[in-house]
């Protein structure tokens, strides 16, 4: 095991040291290089850093690290078609980058908003506007499971995985910024037994967390405290189930 900071250098290795993660044993996302024999914790603060759980799955692609099965927690679909062809940025569609690519053998986006994101992934796939659609639509060999459900991550068993959790799928947090939180959604104590889950029934190659967007850690504010204990929780769950 291994842990990576996130691209958001200082804040990340901040939360990080929060945590009391031995930072001489961390390295920057920019200067890691994947290897079989160790699993990577990639911490990330702000969800803007979409981008370093598509950069740490090129990374293990690019050494052919075995991955089977990416798994994405998250409120957000991030299969944002138009995002990507307006401004070429993976950032809102990364998860549609990783589909797009073909390589893995299913890929699944669990704990999504249904009215807002489904009509997004399908749009990119094509299956809303008749037959035109279809045929500009995005089509992959990797299997694509999108639902609310986190529960669904229960039919996951025995394949190398590679889990993204965006803690904003867990309702009423306030430190995921305004913007991306909502009022329903999984606990933390079920996203947590969920990782645990996929952790005992598969061979987890690496693991990466994002969305908690800290204020001034040098303070002890309600906000701050919880998205450490949010991080916390998950992160303490991964590794003590290895």
């Amino acid at each position: 095991m291994e842990y990576v900071i996130g691209n958001e250098y200082n804040q990340s290795r901040t939360i990080m040291e929060r945590l009391g993660v031995d930072l001489s044993k961390a390295i920057s996302l920019h200067e890691y290089n994947a290897r079989r024999e160790q699993i990577p914790i990639l911490v990330c603060s702000g969800g803007r850093f979409h981008d370093d759980t598509l950069t740490l799955s090129n990374k293990l692609r690019n050494v052919q690290v075995p991955v089977d099965v990416k798994v994405i927690l998250d409120r957000h679909a991030d299969f944002n078609h138009e995002a990507k062809e307006q401004n070429g940025s993976d950032y809102c569609s990364h998860a549609l980058t990783i589909y797009k690519e073909g390589y893995l053998e299913s890929l699944h986006i669990l704990g999504i908003e249904e009215d807002s994101q489904v009509p997004q992934i399908q749009k990119a796939l094509g299956r809303t506007g008749g037959l035109e659609s279809a045929i500009t639509g995005i089509w992959s060999p990797t299997k694509l499971v999108y639902s609310a459900d986190i529960n669904k991550a229960k039919e996951i068993n025995g394949k190398n995985i590679h889990v993204s959790v965006d803690i904003d799928l867990i309702p009423n947090l306030d430190c995921v910024g305004i913007t991306w939180g909502g009022k329903t959604g999984p606990s933390v104590s079920e996203v947590s037994d969920t990782l645990r889950w996929l952790v005992n029934n598969n061979n987890l190659v690496a693991f990466d967390i994002v969305g908690y967007y800290p204020q001034d850690l040098a303070n002890s504010s309600v906000t701050n405290t919880q998205g450490l204990l949010v991080y916390k929780q998950l992160i303490d769950r991964v590794v003590k189930t290895l």
